[in-house]
């Protein structure tokens, strides 16, 4: 599938509608992903994502999202995805390394549809209005919901409604190594659990409260089972694992759609090959849960792979930014040419291109502008974890240096003030409340200014200095005192 924003709609390409990218959620310790299942306890499971990435501190924010909805699953700040998670990382972005944890949950499908229904239809939420197209406005009853939704090739519908099959599988490609599920959730989500080494009683987020109860007729049941009918097998769900409402059903007026991807051979080596990546999974959480050594073992190498991630995303949005940028610039170029141009061809042919290369540039400008605040993100978000590491590492680096000066006579503070790199004047001027604190600058600067991201002078920047030397944040050393002793080179703020 080509490279395209996310958006939470299926978008039309000229020849049919595509669904939107499926993407996963990695917390930034790195080490294992979320593939987004929605309506499959989703909520719930970004909440311990959060909670787990900050220690247990992460305060959710209070206030629901325009449509009711919970604001765990908003997309800009104050909420979660940005500001506690490492975006969304959709499956055609640089690839995740295999050695990284990828898990998922499903749902029963009847229970699955009757919770999109409650919230997107009954109660309206976003993105709800996307079927008002197939004359699905919100409040219907859910037979007609059903009835409508299942003669629609599911390529249509938003990822709420979409097969989970369609969202789990890349042609033959299964994109999770655990799948759980949410009838299970309490044994499968332990496995979780034990893999991270972080225990949370999770609760129920999201609820859609509502008095309606499933009303499944042998008719929805039956359109439900042929349209799902891979989730059905993929997952092992049971045909006949809802309750029927008593009651005369209607008949099938329409066809349901059936061009189902998964023949029952496929589904079946598919099924297999899930069960054999979940046994090991599992396996794996057991070791981890024994022996938590093994777990930080684990940790802390994908921590390192994980960074390198991060790199090759900026590398690659910045790439396509610097394409966007020279697309812009040629056709402004061609643009001036088509008005010179213009007075040797008719008026109306000229105004008409004039018009079409006017708005071209005003998209890739739009475009241009969004890779940029995506490049600006990630470089903050890298910075966010450098400083992390760095003030983690730097008090028992602290020790060692303090026993090495004991028999060497070395002191950092003394080699910053004789360096000429620490100027008090800009220093105090920059962060003026620190004056009060009676440190010189060099000796604030070591305790606590390098750890907040601090310059000691207009010519030394040392969230730059970190990030061209990533190793310094994870031994601790202060990176004023390598620039010096490693020969005074690139570290110009």
């Amino acid at each position: 599938m080509a490279y395209h924003r996310w958006a939470p709609l299926p978008y039309f390409n000229g020849q049919g509608y595509v669904m939107p990218t499926t993407f996963y959620i990695i917390p930034r310790i790195g080490g294992i992903a979320y593939l987004n299942m929605p309506k499959s306890a989703c909520t719930s499971i970004l909440h311990y994502l959060s909670k787990m990435r900050l220690n247990g501190n992460f305060i959710p924010p209070s206030s629901p999202l325009d449509d009711g909805s919970d604001p765990i699953h908003g997309f800009a700040p104050p909420y979660a995805h940005l500001d506690y998670f490492f975006g969304r990382w959709t499956t055609d972005s640089p690839p995740i390394p295999s050695s990284f944890i990828k898990f998922s949950f499903v749902r029963n499908p009847y229970a699955r549809f009757y919770s999109f229904y409650k919230s997107k239809i009954l109660l309206g939420q976003t993105p709800g209005n996307h079927y008002k197209r197939i004359g699905i406005e919100k409040g219907c009853s859910f037979a007609d919901c059903i009835r409508k939704i299942t003669t629609v090739a599911p390529e249509e519908l938003e990822h709420h409604a979409a097969p989970q099959s369609m969202i789990a599988l890349d042609k033959d490609t299964l994109l999770a190594d655990f799948v759980g599920k949410v009838e299970n959730f309490s044994e499968d989500w332990s496995v979780i659990q034990r893999l991270t080494g972080y225990e949370l009683d999770l609760k129920k987020y999201n609820v859609t409260k509502s008095s309606r109860q499933p009303v499944y007729t042998k008719e929805l049941k039956e359109r439900i089972y042929e349209y799902y009918r891979d989730d059905f097998e993929l997952f092992d769900y049971n045909r006949d694992s809802v309750a029927l409402l008593d009651g005369n059903s209607t008949d099938i007026k329409d066809d349901v759609y059936t061009a189902h991807r998964l023949s029952a051979t496929k589904a079946s080596e598919l099924k297999e090959r899930l069960s054999a990546s979940g046994k090991i999974t599992r396996l794996l959480a057991e070791e981890f849960h024994e022996n938590p050594d093994k777990r930080k073992e684990y940790f802390a190498t994908r921590d390192e792979q994980f960074r390198e991630l991060l790199q090759k995303s900026i590398f690659s949005v910045a790439t396509s930014v610097s394409t966007l940028e020279e697309k812009t610039s040629l056709l402004i170029h061609n643009n001036a040419a088509q008005q010179q141009l213009g007075e040797m061809r008719e008026i109306e042919t000229r105004n008409r291109e004039h018009a079409a290369l006017n708005e071209r540039i005003s998209h890739l400008a739009t475009a241009l502008a969004d890779e940029k605040q995506k490049v600006s993100c990630l470089q903050k978000t890298l910075h966010k974890q450098l400083l992390a590491a760095y003030s983690l590492n730097r008090n028992s680096y602290w020790k060692r240096i303090k026993r090495f000066s004991r028999f060497s006579g070395f002191n950092e503070s003394r080699l910053l003030r004789n360096s000429g790199h620490v100027d008090p004047h800009y220093y105090f001027t920059q962060y003026p409340g620190l004056i009060a604190g009676g440190l010189s600058a060099a000796s604030h600067y070591l305790l606590y200014g390098a750890q907040e991201g601090k310059n000691p002078s207009s010519t030394f920047n040392t969230v730059g200095y970190l990030a061209e030397h990533p190793h310094l944040a994870y031994i601790g050393v202060n990176p004023l005192v390598h620039f010096i002793l490693s020969g005074e080179t690139g570290a110009s703020s």
